[in-house]
């Protein structure tokens, strides 16, 4: 008699079931996980490996179990009883083909439930697919509209950059000018230095003819007094004495009129004095207001250098800035384009997962149609003669 044995699966369905299983696990597995977990990375977030394992394990597992399940299950050859003794031939007779398919209730069931929480899981995944497309496609749309934005702003960057150009030419001229303006304000206050010193040298001089003066005036009141001496001496001389008279009256005027020169030099003197003072004083704010402007001057210069360095550096900043930019764009015209075929291949995953919620759909019917009416014991057979 035969004995009853365990049919185990073939090896090499197994070994299909995991192969697909690992293929789709290796698409659709990082294509969820990126979806899943790109507005988190984009934030700096780090990547959730037991999310993106337990993403990638539910495509693996529905593929395989789909994919086993799918397998045709073909019943072990019969054994035929070990005997020692010769058969004697075989009559001619005719043959009946008999062509048994074990169907167990239970196992029926089970599958069944396997096969609805396959069809469950596939549309989970097909509406969350369909739903990732959408995010995707709003996605790239957002990406193609930064990205005209970031077009736009490297040319608003190079208007920039030309106008700021302009700019420091204009401020270039006005440092020259400023520089110019410079040299001739220090000039100026080299020179009105040099006045100075002439000034002082009048002040001086103008003292000392002063000086000279009340000396000439010191004299004249002597030889007035000398003179009125000689008159007294002459009046007591009498008629011998009267020439004598004479002269000492005339070198008492000259006295007098030497006297009132001295007056008129001392009042003149005094003027040109106090006009020396007032053209000490005004040399000296001319001197100082010149060092003022000077040292506006230099502070301005030192301001336009500054800003004509600040515009320099602002241009090729910007232009910097805006070819970087530019050369950023293609990489992100690429990442549009990767983003693009991760939207096609979860199209593709929507796609397959239909297509899966179909053959679950057909499978279920056929469990439905060919469900048994035996018992758990009693196998169904289906029998054919030829």
């Amino acid at each position: 008699m035969s004995q009853a044995t365990h049919h185990k699966p073939p090896r090499s369905a197994l070994r299909i079931s995991l192969k697909r299983g690992l293929i789709a696990a290796s698409i659709v597995g990082p294509v969820l996980t990126f979806i899943n977990q790109s507005a988190d990375i984009a934030q700096g977030a780090p990547l959730d490996w037991l999310a993106a394992g337990l993403t990638t394990l539910v495509p693996f597992c529905v593929s395989a179990l789909s994919t086993y399940l799918a397998q045709p299950k073909t019943p072990p050859a019969p054994q035929e009883p070990a005997t020692s003794e010769a058969m004697p031939p075989a009559e001619p007779m005719v043959q009946t083909v008999v062509e048994e398919r074990l169907i167990y209730p239970d196992g029926l069931t089970d599958a069944t439930a396997r096969v609805e929480t396959i069809r469950d899981n596939a549309t989970n995944v097909n509406r969350t697919s369909r739903e990732r497309v959408t995010f995707i496609s709003n996605l790239i749309d957002q990406a193609e509209t930064l990205g005209t934005t970031f077009d736009t702003l490297c040319d608003g960057a190079s208007h920039s950059a030309a106008t700021a150009s302009d700019v420091g030419t204009a401020v270039q001229e006005v440092t020259r000018e400023v520089d110019g303006f410079l040299d001739l304000a220090s000039d100026a206050t080299q020179q009105i230095t040099h006045i100075a010193e002439p000034v002082q040298k009048i002040e001086t001089t103008l003292a000392e003819v002063a000086n000279a003066s009340e000396a000439i005036r010191g004299l004249a009141d002597r030889i007035r007094l000398l003179a009125l001496n000689s008159g007294i001496e002459a009046a007591r001389a009498g008629e011998k004495g009267r020439g004598f008279a004479i002269i000492a009256g005339e070198v008492r005027e000259l006295a007098d009129m030497a006297d009132a020169d001295i007056t008129r030099i001392l009042s003149r003197m005094d003027d040109l004095t106090d006009a020396q003072a007032d053209l000490s004083t005004t040399v000296a704010n001319v001197a100082k207001a010149a060092q003022q402007s000077l040292a506006r001057g230099e502070a301005c210069r030192s301001l336009t250098h500054n800003i004509q360095a600040t515009i320099t550096s602002l241009v090729a900043d910007i232009a910097s800035n805006s070819d970087e930019t530019r050369q950023q764009l293609p990489l992100y015209s690429g990442i549009v384009s990767e983003i693009k075929s991760i939207r096609d291949n979860t199209e593709a995953a929507v796609q397959g997962s239909q297509n899966n919620i179909t053959l679950c759909g057909e499978a279920l019917s056929l469990l439905t149609v060919e469900t048994p009416h035996n018992t758990p014991h009693e196998p169904h057979k289906a029998m054919a003669t030829g």
